[in-house]
Parts: C-alpha cells; sequence; structure tokens
C-alpha cells in the first residue's frame, strides 16, 4: 500500500498485489493540512478504502509513503523529514506507523516514481537512469545498476539544493509557471493542462526565463552522474514537458559535439500517480527484495 502527499492537490492511496499490478488507486476523503487530529483522520481514510477492496490490515507487507520533502535529521531509528506546505518537521514514519499498526517507509517524491518507473515503466530496459520529476516542484531520482541510489545523507537526487532562494523562483516547477500565470491575469483555478494550451505564448515567455536552470541542471547531471537514459515526468501538462525536451535534446547535443555518447531520451508512460505507485511499491522492495 502507498500514500502520496501532493502540494496544492491531495493525499492519495494505491494498493498493488505482490506482482506490483494496481488494486486500487484513490483520492483520500481527508485534508492535506496537519492538525491535532491530521493521522487520525488518515487512518480512519486508509482503513475505509481497505474494507472497501475487502483487505484486512495482517495481509499488507507495509505502507510506502511519498513525500515532497527530504531527510533534514537522521538517527538510529528515526528520519525526520522537513516541513512541506501545510505538515511540519516530524519523524512521518514513526507517526503513520504507531497510528496504522503496520511497518511504513517513507521516500521522497521523486524517488517513488523513479522506483515505479524502474518497476513499472521503461527504466528496467537501462541500468541507470535519471528521472526528471516536473510537478509543483522540481525533483528528480537517480537509479544505478537497477537500485535507487540514496546517497550518504539519503538525500541524493535533490537538484533544489543547486538553487539559490532567488533561482529557484525561476526553476522548471509547475508552481513557479502557475505564479507567472497569475502575475499576468490568468485565472489558474482551472485545469492545468487547459490553462496551459490557452496560453502558449505567455508559457513560451516563462519557459525562456526558466530555460538556463534547467539547462544547467541537465549538465550537471550528466556530467556527475552519467546516466543511460533520462526519463521525463511529473504531472506538468505534456506541452510544457515538451518545451522541456527542447532543452534537454541541446544539452545532449552539446556533450555529443564534444564527443560524448548521448543518453536516451524518453517520456515515462506512467508519469501521471507514479508517486503514489512507487510508494506503493516500496515495502515489496524493502521486505520482498531487500533493496532501495
Amino acid at each position: 500500500m502507498g500514500l502520496s502527499f501532493v502540494k496544492g492537490q491531495g493525499i492519495y492511496m494505491s494498493i498493488v498485489d505482490l506482482k506490483g499490478e494496481t488494486v486500487s488507486e484513490s483520492r483520500l476523503e481527508v485534508e492535506n493540512y496537519y492538525s491535532e487530529a491530521a493521522f487520525e483522520n488518515l487512518y480512519r481514510a486508509v482503513y475505509d478504502q481497505l474494507a472497501k477492496n475487502n483487505i484486512y490490515p495482517y495481509q499488507l507487507l507495509g505502507m510506502g509513503v511519498a513525500l515532497p520533502s527530504f531527510r533534514a535529521k537522521l538517527e538510529a531509528g528515526s528520519e525526520v523529514f522537513d516541513a512541506f506546505g501545510d505538515w511540519p518537521k516530524m519523524d512521518y514514519a514513526t507517526q503513520l506507523s504507531q497510528q496504522l499498526s503496520i511497518p511504513v517507509w517513507i521516500d521522497n517524491s521523486a524517488n517513488c516514481a523513479a522506483v515505479a518507473e524502474l518497476m513499472l515503466g521503461q527504466g528496467k530496459q537501462f541500468n541507470s537512469f535519471l528521472y526528471l520529476s516536473f510537478g509543483y516542484g522540481y525533483g528528480s531520482g537517480l537509479v544505478w545498476r537497477n537500485e535507487l541510489m540514496s546517497g550518504g545523507l539519503n538525500n541524493a537526487g535533490q537538484i533544489g539544493r543547486t538553487f539559490t532562494e532567488e533561482e529557484r523562483l525561476v526553476r522548471p516547477a509547475m508552481s513557479n509557471l502557475l505564479r507567472y500565470l497569475t502575475e499576468h491575469g490568468v485565472e489558474t483555478s482551472d485545469d492545468l493542462d487547459q490553462i496551459v494550451k490557452a496560453n502558449m505564448p505567455l508559457v513560451m515567455n516563462w519557459y525562456q526565463s526558466v530555460e538556463p536552470m534547467l539547462i544547467r541542471s541537465i549538465r550537471a547531471f550528466l556530467g556527475v552522474f552519467d546516466p543511460s537514459a533520462i526519463v521525463i515526468g511529473g504531472h506538468a501538462p505534456n506541452e510544457v514537458k515538451r518545451l522541456f525536451e527542447i532543452s534537454i535534446n541541446k544539452v545532449i547535443g552539446e556533450q555529443m559535439l564534444l564527443g560524448y555518447p548521448s543518453p536516451t531520451l524518453y517520456f515515462s508512460d506512467i508519469a501521471i500517480g507514479a508517486e503514489v505507485k512507487g510508494a506503493s511499491l516500496l515495502p515489496i522492495k524493502k521486505r520482498l527484495m531487500g533493496s532501495v
């Protein structure tokens, strides 16, 4: 079972069988913000979905959770994730495990999406790949020899760390696109895909302002990580992803002119909901495959 906390949207839940095939996916009827009753409300929403699918807690290997955050503190038996959205800094695995009475594993949302790509998508064709998550933020997951790279402090792939506070405002994140469109008088409460299609001239202007940060990050990834493939993922509209594809190909072309072999670039087939899919696979990876 997996949960995904998505900024600006909600909390999503996925149940998969031991083959990784989806049994159920849903958006939980619970608010995506912290309160004293938050974990109790989450407990009730989760067990309501389990009951609807005739699943008992003892049948679960555990639960994985995708958070749009990073590990702020590591201690024996404890992982504290930084505050995100309307949720505070805390050890979410311990809180959820105590509330739900099942084992819980937490990871960054982009890492969970990369796990889904590795196990369910085209990623299994490559021994290494860079997963780019273009969503509310801009994140990445690094897979090397068919395993997720976690890093010495378990925060590998946090590309946001390379941006200054000023640069974060011009990184290729949908939160920045929404802010830009709002500043130019566009109503952004509707579906983002439709908003983008109706405002492509503004979207193009925004893209040109964030392209330098995207290009810089791709150069860094190619130089340091040297992936076999680059995966374009996340829930950004396809029109925006195609613009990002142009920028990534520019960097790949530069590298080819220097004599370097080029990685395969492709769009993920499972980008929508990849975070919660990957979260639901974490118990399988942890308990049955002994990895991640």
